[in-house]
């Protein structure tokens, strides 16, 4: 093998350039490996500098990416702020400063719930710091407008009017609009009113029968009814047929719907109240939590609730209808009821504790349900037959007691020719 590789060169030898040519191609593949032995050598040796030069340039790009990005912010923040000073330019063009006025008292109504949420969270442990927050409650509280709210003297003698109205149409199947005066305060919201309509010129009969009939009347710009009930007891008295619907406390054990009853503020003087001729419960404020029938969520309702007990014409009223609270906005736990209103007259055939009267119901709700119309209206259409029968089988169960303990103490008979008046009877 060596023999011939002298051979082989010996051979090359004899062409000169080519054998210059491969010397100086080895000379020059010498010298690369000659620079990068050199060059590995001396970086060995400065492998410090070399990543302390790139740890600076890598903080120099970073200095100069934040700037960029500072500079590039600050151009969208001031586009952004132009474009927000723009359109509030626009809304105040559009929109008047009652609008304004109304949308900032909003925000302060919602502000001034929360503060008062947390302060009752914070003060409910010991009597002085209830009575303080009581205190607080009412200047808070004061955000509601008796003045614009409250159901007045009027308002009562228009329902009286129209009792008196369909107690002489009762025995027709239609009630005519020109027997009711139009002044009358069972309409329904002026969201859902219109009474330049002709549709609402009469009362559809649903249930005629000889001691209950009940009328629908459509609602315009809805697929909602308002329902009056017109009836007659025998077996009850009309005070017990009041109370049952004036006692909060007797409603909660009756009716299994109710979630929550309560009272929670009443009108802190009344001027123009008759003393001498009536029983006045004043305007009272209530907010009512009840059961819907699944897959409905809850219904709150805060209402606001009047009645009187007239001596001298002989008879009871009571009006309700739905307010804005301030105190009590609404929450996601329930679906508030902001469209209410209810109205009865109880009529007693002799005297307010002796059984037999007429009454009369007028009523209308919104429930605010994703609910098939003609569902909803047969579910209203039963209900309000069951839910006065409700109010009658409780009547009739607190009659029988109390005229049970009457009968004990011997201070209410009716079977032995005496006649005992007023609440002696009833709230024996």
């Amino acid at each position: 093998m060596y023999l011939n590789s002298s051979q082989m060169i010996a051979n090359h030898f004899r062409t000169h350039t080519l054998l210059r040519q491969r010397l100086q191609s080895l000379n020059t593949n010498g010298n690369q490996l000659f620079g990068r032995h050199h060059m590995v050598t001396n970086g060995r040796q400065n492998g410090q500098s070399f990543w302390d030069s790139i740890r600076e340039e890598l903080n120099q790009k970073v200095i100069l990416f934040m700037a960029l990005l500072r500079q590039q912010s600050n151009v969208y923040m001031s586009l952004r702020l132009r474009r927000m000073a723009q359109i509030c330019g626009l809304y105040n063009r559009i929109y008047s400063e009652s609008a304004v006025n109304q949308l900032m008292s909003q925000m302060l109504v919602r502000l001034r719930a929360r503060a008062l949420t947390s302060l009752r969270n914070r003060f409910s442990g010991n009597k002085k710091s209830k009575d303080s927050l009581k205190c607080l409650m009412s200047a808070v509280c004061g955000l509601f407008c008796w003045d614009s709210q409250r159901i007045t003297d009027g308002d009562l003698k228009q329902t009286i009017t129209d009792f008196e109205s369909v107690q002489r149409v009762g025995a027709t199947n239609r009630i005519q609009m020109n027997d009711i005066p139009k002044s009358t305060s069972f309409s329904v919201s002026a969201e859902t009113r219109d009474l330049n309509d002709e549709s609402e010129a009469q009362w559809e009969a649903v249930i005629m029968r000889d001691d209950f009939k009940l009328w629908r009347k459509a609602v315009a710009n809805t697929s909602l009814y308002q329902y009056k009930v017109f009836g007659t007891f025998n077996d009850i008295p009309a005070r017990s047929f009041y109370r049952v619907q004036m006692d909060t406390e007797y409603r909660k054990r009756w009716d299994k719907l109710v979630i929550k009853l309560d009272i929670i503020e009443r009108e802190p003087f009344v001027t123009d109240r008759d003393q001498l001729n009536s029983e006045d419960s004043g305007n009272e404020v209530l907010h009512w939590i009840m059961k819907y029938p699944y897959p409905m969520n809850t219904r709150d309702y805060v209402y606001l609730r009047r009645s009187r007990i007239d001596m001298k014409e002989n008879l009871m009223v009571l009006v309700s209808k739905s307010i804005e609270y301030p105190a009590l906005p609404e929450c996601t736990q329930h679906v508030r009821v902001v469209d209410y209103s209810s109205q009865m007259v109880i009529k007693p055939h002799t005297t307010f504790d002796e059984c037999g009267f007429d009454y009369l119901l007028t009523y209308f709700d919104d429930p605010r349900a994703a609910f098939p119309s003609p569902a909803y209206n047969w579910m209203a259409v039963s209900g309000v037959p069951d839910f006065v029968e409700k109010l009658h089988l409780a009547a009739l169960q607190l009659y029988s007691s109390s005229n049970h303990k009457s009968n004990k103490h011997n201070s209410c008979n009716t079977f032995n020719g005496s006649t005992h008046s007023s609440s002696e009877c009833i709230y024996a």
